[in-house]
């Protein structure tokens, strides 16, 4: 089961969170919602997930998302 929701969640962040990220990062209102929406999906991954979404999919995020992911998992 764990191996599925790490799938999912990567997939989403390689996939979509880019772009589903720049329709929400508009207003500071919904940066912090952005915020929130990162870290429940960190949060569903397993220490492996998040090691790979760390290594390969956050670095190659722009500085305001990457910014977003690291409020999110601090």
């Amino acid at each position: 089961m764990h191996l599925f929701e790490d799938a999912i969640c990567l997939t989403f962040l390689a996939t979509q969170y880019s772009q589903f990220a720049e329709t929400m990062m508009d207003e500071e209102q919904d940066t912090e919602k952005l915020v929130k929406i990162t870290k429940k999906t960190w949060d569903k991954m397993t220490l492996l997930g998040r090691h790979v979404a760390a290594t390969e999919l956050v670095g190659g995020l722009d500085d305001r998302l990457k910014e977003v992911v690291l409020r999110s998992i601090s």
